[in-house]
């Protein structure tokens, strides 16, 4: 690597350098001082290989993850991810969740897979446990994945899982905070000096490509993300996560105005990588999708302004349904007589 190279790398004017015009008892013969300047680069040489050659055993993600990425990607050699999901409250949702681990294309002997329940009250823990005991000793060599780690640790999350207290503005603040406090204590207590990308998935994801570690590891990246929607109705959708965006003017400018803790959890995490001149890469074409019952609550509040809008317009018409009513009757009762008088006129004429 480059960083190393530097280290041990010196001019001919450093101290290092032999000269044999220097330090050279006039005694000694010529060709012992060749001998002697020989053995000495002999030496240097076979230093500087051993050392290269013992932090080559090691995985080079230590100090630049990205270079070793590229580098084992044209060489073909071997490449560990780390997949991490903190579960909290999904029960429901780890069956689903393990059959796209399941899917995966990419080796599952390459991918460790760590997990942090916390604050769970509805037995995640032995479910996740009995789901992850299948999958490794699964008949098909290809099925196992490599290291698994599951973590226990509260955060004292008070708030509740349904939609309105999850997604409601009151919430975001603390709720964003203990997020990013259990994915922190996740990644430093999961992250290994081999692994080369770190994959975060949410359990309640429904449909995804099965490539998509491939897809995303093609774009070299430091962080990149995408698409993510959610269907509402049979033909409506909406963008599910919004913590992702592409800046605009507007946007710029507002962002100036703000005070600099106004980004919370993945969206500061975006912000932090770009000032630390990282890239940062959205893919908006390409899409995955949440279950449908996951709805923000802008989207429920707009489903209850339609219904209620749909309420009126039905009071508006039939505001008085009893008057209605006598209405149509007195209607129907004049239609009814006078057909009744028509028949009679046409009796009498026969």
């Amino acid at each position: 690597m480059d960083i190393l190279v530097r280290a041990i790398r010196y001019s001919k004017n450093d101290t290092y350098s032999i000269s044999p015009h220097r330090f050279q008892p006039r005694t000694s013969p010529p060709a012992l001082r060749r001998r002697r300047q020989l053995l000495v680069r002999l030496t240097l040489v076979l230093a500087f290989a051993l050392l290269v050659g013992t932090l080559s055993t090691r995985n080079c993600s230590i100090l630049r993850p990205l270079e070793c990425a590229r580098d084992c990607q044209r060489l073909g050699k071997r490449r560990e991810n780390l997949t991490l999901r903190p579960p909290s409250r999904c029960r429901i949702h780890l069956p689903m969740f393990f059959g796209h681990l399941r899917n995966f294309t990419y080796p599952h002997h390459l991918i460790d897979l760590a997990f942090l329940v916390s604050d769970s009250k509805d037995n995640t823990l032995p479910l996740l446990s009995e789901l992850l005991e299948k999958l490794q000793a699964d008949e098909d060599p290809k099925q196992p994945f490599g290291e698994i780690s599951i973590i226990e640790k509260d955060f004292g999350q008070k708030v509740n899982q349904d939609v309105e207290s999850r997604h409601g503005f009151a919430a975001q603040a603390s709720r964003r905070k203990l997020m990013a406090q259990a994915r922190n204590w996740l990644l430093s207590a999961a992250l290994r000096p081999y692994h080369s990308w770190v994959y975060w998935r949410d359990v309640d994801v429904e449909t995804a490509p099965f490539t998509i570690l491939e897809d995303l590891m093609r774009h070299n990246k430091d962080v990149i993300t995408f698409g993510d929607h959610c269907q509402i109705g049979l033909e409506e959708s909406k963008p599910y996560d919004l913590n992702s965006w592409q800046e605009s003017e507007t946007a710029l400018a507002l962002a100036d105005t703000l005070d600099e803790d106004a980004h919370a959890e993945t969206e500061g995490f975006g912000k932090m990588a770009k000032r630390m001149k990282f890239s940062v890469v959205g893919l908006p074409h390409y899409t995955i999708w949440h279950l449908k019952w996951n709805e923000t609550v802008s989207h429920v509040r707009r489903k209850k302004r339609r219904k209620a809008e749909r309420m009126k317009k039905v009071k508006d018409q039939f505001d008085d349904p009893s008057s209605q009513w006598e209405k149509d009757k007195n209607v129907i009762a004049n239609e009814a007589f006078e057909g009744e008088g028509e028949e009679g006129e046409g009796e009498g004429e026969c």
